[in-house]
């Protein structure tokens, strides 16, 4: 029955819509967007030739008035499709149709607005709400890339990950970041990925493009071999290692120029720019707010920036072992994490995350 990825999705969005309307109701409109909103999500077969999705399904439920009560079914509602679904993980937002007809000019909501597809109900809001004009997107959005895809440096590229096929997808993933930021930085940004490396030609060198256009493969056809030559002229040969430190030193590169710019600062290596970030005034106020307004302290958010930043330091060579377990001290005992190991540390609190 999942005999091809259009038949495979079908049955994962009658599964969405069933769970969705099963707690929620019927008066609801649901949106998928991400990468399979934008049909463009990976897919893997198994023995039996039947398909499944590799990425992680990105859920929106819009209802006319939200309750309390509602919210509070998310966490339910989220278990039992990943109980019924084969997939890692499921993002699921919950609001009312009248906060989707103004939205802030932030890379989620472009991508809402420009990829994604309605799955169940008769309200379409993207038929009432303004464009977003991409010039509008501010370099915050960058700094917001940044941190969440630093997961994939603590999360992926380690010895402890052996899924070969996930680790080099989050490689892929991490291009991506480094592509989007370009691309914000310019105010070129778009949604699909073939217009993306159809764009970032413009902005980067032969050599970085040609990581891009692997990405753009690893991402639609997630694959356990790393066939990365094919994309590259002249005798240079990449294996894994050479793969990961090339986008270490791009991520670093790209993201400290446009940071700097944001703060107006100059940021040398990733742990120069963790010690600001973690000194700033932003910061402290959220450290001071976050119980009044979340109920919880600002900690956990803290230390997994933190640890993923020290990571990519020791990745590039700005740090010793030694120092990053040192640095890690507070957040292995925050997270309850025994062995004393960087890369251990970092890797449980990315599963943690």
């Amino acid at each position: 029955m999942r005999s091809s990825p259009k038949k495979a999705l079908l049955m994962d969005i009658n599964t969405i819509n069933s769970v969705c309307i099963k707690y929620l109701g019927e008066d609801i409109n649901i949106f998928l967007y991400g990468s399979y909103g934008a049909n463009q999500g990976g897919w893997v077969v198994d023995d039996n030739n039947n398909y499944y999705p590799y990425n992680d399904y990105d859920i929106l439920v819009l209802k006319d008035i939200s309750r309390n009560e509602d919210l509070n079914l998310l966490p339910i509602i989220k278990k039992e499709l990943l109980e019924n679904i084969n997939v890692r993980f499921i993002d699921l937002s919950f609001t009312n149709h009248s906060k989707m007809e103004s939205l802030k000019p932030t890379v989620e909501n472009f991508d809402i607005i420009n990829a994604s597809k309605q799955i169940f109900g008769n309200y379409d809001f993207r038929q009432h709400v303004n464009q977003i004009n991409k010039k509008n997107i501010t370099l915050k959005e960058i700094e917001k890339l940044f941190f969440t895809r630093l997961w994939v440096f603590s999360g992926a590229i380690t010895n402890l990950e052996k899924d070969k096929s996930f680790r080099l997808t989050q490689i892929a993933k991490a291009i991506f970041a480094i592509v989007d930021a370009i691309l914000i930085e310019n105010k070129t940004y778009t949604s699909l990925y073939a217009d993306k490396k159809n764009i970032i030609e413009n902005f980067v060198s032969k050599e970085f493009f040609s990581l891009v256009c692997w990405a753009y493969k690893q991402r639609s056809r997630p694959s356990s071999e790393l066939n990365l030559n094919q994309f590259v002229d002249g005798e240079k040969k990449y294996n894994e290692n050479f793969l990961s430190k090339a986008v270490c030193e791009e991520y670093k590169l790209v993201f400290l120029r446009i940071l700097g710019k944001k703060y107006k600062k100059s940021f040398k290596t990733i742990n120069e720019f963790r010690y600001f970030y973690q000194s700033s005034i932003m910061i402290k106020i959220k450290r001071l707010i976050y119980p009044i307004v979340k109920g919880r302290s600002y900690n956990k958010e803290i230390y997994t920036r933190s640890a993923f930043m020290i990571k990519l330091s020791v990745l590039l060579s700005e740090i010793s072992d030694s120092e990053a377990l040192e640095m890690l001290n507070n957040a292995r005992v925050f997270f309850g994490i025994k062995e004393n190991e960087y890369n251990y540390i970092c890797y449980e609190i990315a599963k943690k995350s």
